[in-house]
């Protein structure tokens, strides 16, 4: 039987899925990418479910409210709809006595670099001190 180089035995394997996980997060930005839109996703969606079935509300009931068909109420709480826009999702919260809040704030972790299309590298930077983005 080999013995395992040194090289080896220093990539400590995995002792969990989520340490598996955190590695791959760690290792790999497109993919740290992928996995952070898709949460974000499954949030918005999950949320929507919530609310309907807070107001006692089924999904055929809320598709009437909206003037669609009850699939598209489905697929958009399945995760399964292409493109929901924000006017969408403000109509839905709107019919269910909801609000939309949409924010775009700094991630709190330490900067990484961003690939950008071509393979290029750039650095995420931050507004100077004080300075503010209005909102348009």
């Amino acid at each position: 039987m080999k013995k395992p180089t040194a090289a080896a035995r220093e990539e400590k394997q995995p002792t969990s899925v989520q340490e598996w996980i955190d590695r791959e997060l760690a290792r790999d930005p497109e993919f740290r990418r992928e996995v952070e839109e898709t949460l974000m996703g499954m949030r918005i969606e999950q949320d929507v479910a919530a609310l309907r079935e807070m107001r006692g509300v089924t999904q055929a009931q809320l598709a009437q409210m909206l003037g669609v068909k009850q699939p598209v109420i489905g697929r958009i709480e399945a995760g399964r709809a292409q493109n929901i826009g924000i006017r969408m999702l403000v109509r839905i919260a709107t019919a269910l006595g909801g609000q939309v809040h949409l924010s775009i704030k700094p991630d709190p972790r330490p900067r990484r670099p961003i690939v950008l299309q071509g393979g290029q590298r750039s650095e995420v930077r931050g507004l100077p001190a004080g300075r503010k983005i209005a909102a348009g």
